[in-house]
């Protein structure tokens, strides 16, 4: 999605809360280029500012299609009743895989639905988030360590009490990072 953020007299910050709920790759194309870091923070792609060149806009085009880490990412949007929900990484515990949709585990007990596929979200949340199963994304400053599991396998352990499985695939870097 490509958006500006003076839409006539309205703020084009809530529709990007919202485009990010619903998993679009937003580049902003905007004049307000003070208002850059606070859209990266929310999980821009890219800031055009105005007025433009056709080859930078090519750029950001470019840039939207190749999904990568976002090291400024600081927000996740997610659906939360009939409205959008702004949730700090640094309060995410755990994304759970929920179909084509992510499940945000959030420090308040929370479960809020972010309609990217946890393929999409582990390939864009920074450091510390770590894909330790097909079905679960780890925040590792929420994890405490690892144990083997009822009747095999390991368990990653969270400071809320829970636990996830570990894939094998992830059981050695993860063995790494937390012994």
């Amino acid at each position: 999605m490509f958006l500006d953020l003076d839409l006539h007299g309205r703020d084009g910050f809530e529709l990007l809360r919202r485009g990010l709920a619903q998993g679009w790759r937003t580049v902003v194309v905007s004049a307000h280029t003070e208002r850059a870091i606070d859209a990266f923070e929310l999980g821009v792609v890219d800031f055009v500012p105005k007025p433009f060149a056709r080859e930078r806009l090519a750029l950001a085009l470019t840039r939207a299609s190749a999904p990568e880490r976002n090291q400024r990412l600081r927000y996740l949007a997610a659906l939360q009743g009939a409205g959008t929900a702004v949730v700090a990484l640094d309060t995410i515990v755990a994304i759970h895989g929920a179909d084509d949709y992510s499940e945000i585990e959030v420090t308040d007990g929370r479960r809020l639905l972010h309609r990217k596929s946890l393929q999409v979200l582990a390939l864009e949340l920074p450091p510390p988030f770590v894909r330790v199963h097909r079905s679960h994304i780890v925040n590792l400053d929420f994890a405490t360590g690892l144990e083997r599991a009822v009747p095999g396998g390991w368990q990653v352990l969270l400071k809320t009490g829970g636990s996830l499985a570990v894939g094998r695939q992830a059981l050695a870097a993860l063995r790494a990072r937390l012994l």
